[in-house]
């Protein structure tokens, strides 16, 4: 159990800030029972989260001590203290040993008991610790079941990055009396939005509707409507599912099945956005020009009704069609056409300043009726609706950093680096290889001008990806700063609080705020309950949750490419040549990617293929058939190793390696 919250419990409540290691240690080991050593591994992670300071012989309030927070400190301290990996126990020479299904981390010894005994084969979880000399080793945690189940390898990728589709039987018992209907009291002081004609549009599975959406033509322009869940009026500060929902930080959608961030009755029920029903808001009002110039804006709590629901397909549909259109569209139709009018100022306004426009390569999955089958896996769709709702959502999200800012609040950004410039020179030194000739400049403006010009080269996918690869990660930042990829000097996350905590801390900052100003006199700042020591440590904790998140992603991605692989065995596929790995030449399909080890493109000496010295190619010293990123390439799927989630592939010689 971790011991970080009452630790610092016992230094702030007996004032011994300040006091001597020794003596506080001594007390520690009484009060709580714990050892010398479990001690400094406390202070340790206390004071790398800036907590406490350890000077000379004293501990000292850290940078970011907050009392706030103490509460919380398991939870902001704890996730990372171990690591967690989901694997298989295996056999070997007589030795158990553990495989990570990330085999960058490489095979390790584990500790062995009946568990491990009787679970061999078998998909699990464990705890890496590492010792002093720097040697990890695997604790045994958890099984789920048999290997290339989809149930059990979805259960143990989520289970080992801190996510789960169960909640406790205390939080359960917490929600389970939430009123599924808005009551009469809670309209009380709301704005009635009800009648104005407002839509959501999500995937056809989604249950978990954050937002809604509705715009109307005024004389300077149109007024935009951007209705997001109320969810932070459901889920109090400090409440038990408040505190797992921080655990959690985000909701984790594996290609079949989400492990939400808020239990169902909340996610999918009185939060949701579901048609036809009244619901608590909080709404984002935006004036703007023909331009897409934002002219005023106000947030306002609200009750809301979704007339129509779309999935982006349907959307799509109605906004093409000119006539002959069905009567249960008819009311929604002029909505959505002025929904798709303000998309295209939108973007064009998006486009001038320069925010980047990468293909997106996100897959998407077709299964079977039972979900144990993978059908079809392609990238996702292009439809226009998709973009209709990124760039609302986008305007929404800019107006609540430009609302921090102007109201003097410390508020959760979303900020974004410029390109790093030895990346950036790596990057252009291999257009030099490549032999194109181009030198790409650190401004999203040049960015765009190189996307522009790649496009339709076959290298195209494979550039981008390198070019991916110079950019930081858009992280979580107490402080306003810049967003590279939007090109945007303000950017927050304001619009999915049923799935991301920021979103849940922006909502909750707005409504103190909205609370606030109506007691204050006009232009009296508004004192947070948060402040940026607070919001400090929950955004570093945030920026771990959706890394946990991203690599949770990644590995379901590679097992559902496997569980579609494992069906087309012997099946002949036409790909691309995307990277020359150390060991193997890799070929990307769609969203799928398969691994032709070296050995077998040689075909035991019928071939002899050498990298070429910028290492973006391959020779065949035998027939001099070069081969090179972006070729097509036809290949044969040959085996998968359901262990690592690896497909292998043959190369059709007739197709590929003798044209």
């Amino acid at each position: 159990m971790k011991k970080y919250k009452a630790v610092l419990q016992i230094l702030e409540n007996n004032n011994l800030f300040g006091s001597d290691f020794k003596s506080i240690c001594r007390l520690l080991s009484s009060e709580l029972d714990l050892t010398l050593a479990e001690i400094k591994t406390i202070f340790l992670q206390l004071e790398n989260k800036k907590q406490i300071l350890l000077s000379g012989n004293k501990v000292c309030k850290g940078e970011l001590f907050s009392a706030n927070l103490i509460e919380n400190m398991d939870i902001l301290c704890g996730q990372s203290d171990s690591r967690k990996l989901a694997g298989s126990i295996v056999k070997k020479n007589g030795k158990y040993l553990f495989l990570p299904i990330d085999y960058k981390f490489g095979v390790m010894p584990i500790d062995v008991n009946d568990d491990v005994l009787k679970n061999v084969g078998k998909r699990c979880c464990c705890n890496i610790v590492t010792d002093e000399n720097g040697k990890s080793k695997a604790v045994f945690e958890k099984v789920f079941g048999y290997v290339a189940d989809p149930i059990t390898e979805n259960e143990a990728i989520a289970f080992s990055k801190g996510f789960s589709a169960e909640f406790s039987p205390e939080i359960l018992r917490e929600v389970e009396n939430i009123p599924q209907s808005v009551l009469p009291s809670e309209r009380q002081g709301r704005l009635d939005l009800t009648d104005k004609f407002l839509i959501t549009c999500d995937p056809a599975s989604c249950k978990d509707k954050d937002d809604a959406v509705y715009a109307e033509k005024q004389d300077f322009g149109y007024r935009v409507y951007v209705a997001i869940a109320d969810v932070s009026h459901y889920v109090k500060s400090g409440s038990l599912v408040d505190k797992e929902a921080l655990k959690r930080g985000t909701s984790c959608y594996l290609g079949s099945g989400v492990y939400p961030m808020l239990p169902q009755n909340l996610s999918n029920g009185i939060c949701s956005l579901n048609e036809h029903e009244d619901r608590l808001s909080l709404v984002s009002i935006i004036d703007i020009d023909y331009r897409g110039n934002v002219l005023d804006y106000k947030f306002a709590k609200a009750v809301i009704n979704v007339h129509q629901s779309f999935c982006y397909e349907e959307m799509e549909k109605l906004y093409l069609l000119k006539n002959n259109i069905d009567s249960k569209y008819k009311e929604a139709k002029p909505v959505v056409d002025t929904l798709y009018h303000i998309t295209d100022i939108l973007e064009n306004k998006l486009d001038q300043r320069g925010a980047l426009k990468f293909i997106s390569n996100e897959p998407e999955y077709k299964f079977n009726e039972d979900f144990d089958k993978v059908l079809e896996i392609k990238n996702q769709g292009n439809e226009r609706s998709h973009t209709v709702i990124e760039q609302l959502m986008i305007l929404a999200n800019e107006v609540t950093a430009q609302f921090f800012k102007d109201n003097n609040l410390y508020g959760i950004y979303r900020t974004h680096s410029i390109i790093d410039e030895s990346k950036l020179a790596k990057f252009n030194s291999i257009l030099t290889e490549l032999k194109i000739k181009y030198k790409l400049g650190n401004s999203s403006q040049q960015v765009n001008k190189f996307l522009k010009y790649i496009k339709g080269n076959l290298m195209e996918e494979f550039l981008q990806a390198e070019l991916q690869k110079t950019f930081s990660k858009a992280r979580y930042n107490f402080e306003q700063g810049n967003h590279f990829g939007l090109a945007s000097k303000g950017y927050t996350h304001f619009t999915s609080p049923i799935r991301r905590y920021a979103d849940t801390t922006a909502h909750r900052i707005i409504s103190e705020v909205l609370s606030k100003q109506a007691t204050l006199k006009s232009g009296e700042p508004v004192e947070q309950s948060l402040d940026y020591k607070d919001i400090k440590i929950i955004c570093d904790h945030l920026n771990e949750r959706e890394k946990a998140e991203n690599d949770a992603e990644r590995l379901s991605d590679k097992f559902l490419a496997s569980l579609w692989a494992e069906d087309h065995i012997g099946q002949t596929f036409e790909g691309m040549i995307y990277k020359f790995a150390r060991d193997a030449l890799v070929i990307k399909k769609d969203a799928i990617f398969i691994e032709i080890p070296y050995f077998i493109l040689n075909d035991n000496g019928k071939h002899k293929f050498v990298m070429t010295q910028d290492k973006l190619g391959m020779v065949d010293c035998n027939t001099y058939k070069k081969i090179t990123i972006g070729d097509k390439f036809a290949f044969q799927i040959g085996k998968v190793d359901k262990v690592n989630y690896t497909i292998f592939g043959y190369p059709q010689e007739e197709k590929t390696l003798t044209e």
